[in-house]
């Protein structure tokens, strides 16, 4: 209890011996520095000039004639002024502020119809009716396949169907549906680049050029095996069937194949001379060679075969002149023996222009 009037005996003191000692030595408050304030010059802005935009609707243009003082030009209350920065002339353009440009709309003018606005029925009409149809293909598989895709494009084309009616849909859907039945029915099925008919006892393939191979299925039926071993065919009707079944087929697989082949003559040719130029190098062997693939091009036929051996012929006299110079030329009488057993009416004579 007696820490507390110490403390304040002693903070007395203190305070006493403080003031007495500032009166003796009469300090005196620091001096204030004042700064010099610049000068600040103040300006009114004029407020900037309000220029309005307007759309164009009707797409009409007002051109307001050339003034003396452009900055002057007035201009009704309705348009918008668009300044070009040019000093001769100013352009107004005019447009009603309750129009929009009739070009740029994407929804429906109508509160009732806030939706994005699609091509109408006309236009998908006159779509159909200007885009030339698909060519049906000759081969009934790749047939089916085209009709299965077709309705796929449609039904999965968002288009297609907001402007197709419920029936016209439906009968894409059954179409699709039918054309999917008729692939899984179908005789000849995809295997790799050619096609294949899987049967109880034997599996028929027919390769991309149309031919036909047979392949029969083990099997453990004594029966079987005791008229093979007597060289009978117990399913030769079945396989006779399957022959018969896919002829056209095969028929029109192997045209289309020839006329891909045709279509790349020259290339093929090429192919076959650097084959024949890498097995051997005997020059006679080359010389009796390049005369066969030469002899060998097509003259006759359709426009598509004659064209196939007119470039591949091209691309063999071309090979000749680059290859057999020098000591490996034709000479003139093995052209004369080489003339003298062709099948071809043109005559062999690679180095004449």
């Amino acid at each position: 209890m007696r820490i507390l009037p110490t403390a304040l005996v002693a903070s007395v003191v203190i305070h006493t011996a403080a003031i007495a000692w500032a009166v003796t030595h009469k300090i005196e408050a620091p001096a204030l520095v004042t700064l010099a304030t610049p000068a600040v010059e103040i300006t009114t802005v004029p407020p900037p000039q309000e220029i309005a935009v307007a759309l164009l609707d009707d797409h009409t243009i007002a051109t307001i004639p050339h003034s003396s003082t452009p900055s002057e030009v007035s201009a009704p209350a309705h348009t918008g002024r668009i300044s070009t920065g040019k000093t001769t002339a100013t352009t107004e353009v005019a447009a009603s502020q309750d129009h929009h440009f009739g070009m740029m709309t994407m929804r429906s003018d109508t509160p009732e119809k806030k939706q994005l606005l699609g091509p109408s029925d006309k236009f998908w009409k006159d779509f159909e009716a200007n885009t030339k149809p698909l060519q049906p293909k000759d081969i009934a598989g790749e047939q089916i396949a085209d009709d299965i895709e077709r309705a796929n494009e449609h039904l999965n084309n968002e288009g297609w169907l907001a402007n197709s009616t419920t029936d016209e849909i439906m009968a894409e859907r059954e179409k699709r549906m039918h054309a999917r039945e008729e692939q899984a029915d179908h005789e000849l099925q995809p295997d790799g680049r050619g096609t294949k008919a899987e049967h109880a006892t034997f599996t028929g393939h027919v390769d991309p050029d149309g031919t036909a191979h047979i392949d029969q299925k083990r099997s453990y039926d004594p029966t079987e095996i005791l008229m093979n071993r007597n060289h009978m065919d117990p399913y030769a009707s079945n396989k006779m069937r399957f022959l018969d079944n896919t002829r056209e087929e095969r028929y029109q697989i192997g045209k289309k194949y020839k006329d891909e082949q045709l279509a790349h003559s020259a290339q093929i040719a090429q192919h076959n001379l650097n084959y024949l130029w890498a097995k051997t190098t005997n020059t006679d062997e080359r010389k009796q060679a390049l005369f066969e693939m030469w002899d060998e091009c097509a003259e006759t036929g359709n426009d598509k075969l004659v064209a196939g051996g007119a470039a591949a012929r091209t691309m063999i006299v071309g090979f000749i002149r680059a290859h057999m110079t020098g000591a490996a030329t034709y000479t003139a009488d093995e052209l004369v023996a080489f003339n003298a057993k062709k099948k071809s009416s043109a005559v062999f004579d690679p180095y004449k222009e």
